[in-house]
């Protein structure tokens, strides 16, 4: 079974604001960083570049994709921590990618848990088995 998921791709401003690129369910706290609520989070991937250039963050919160592999693939928790680093770390690598292209992350190992292969592109899409 291939696990398949989109998480929401954002990128921050020169000016300092974090600007959806995909739609969000956010509130505004007192310092002005968008906040999400614990029941309504979504998995989110966050883009800055300094006003320079010199300087970028990326910045992802998987929560949901990681749990929901869980659950698709009946992982154990061990396993489960190494199929969402992969997908993480995958989604991190694809994003820096053009649109067309994808980056693939592949672990092949011989103890119990076997082989981990994900996919991910720009836009924040990622497979994963």
């Amino acid at each position: 079974m291939m696990l398949r998921q989109r998480i929401a791709v954002t990128s921050k401003t020169s000016c300092g604001r974090w600007l959806p690129l995909a739609p969000l369910k956010t509130t505004s706290t007192r310092l002005g960083v968008f906040a999400v609520h614990a029941a309504a989070r979504e998995d989110v991937l966050l883009r800055s570049l300094s006003d320079m250039g010199e300087l970028s963050v990326l910045v992802i919160d998987g929560t949901r994709l990681v749990a929901d592999a869980a659950a698709r693939h009946k992982t154990a928790p061990t396993a489960t921590a190494a199929l969402g680093r992969a997908l993480l770390g995958s989604l991190l690598l694809g994003s820096f990618r053009k649109d067309d292209e994808v980056t693939q992350v592949t672990f092949n190992g011989n103890g119990p848990i076997g082989s981990i292969m994900c996919i991910a592109d720009a836009k924040g899409n990622v497979k994963g088995k």
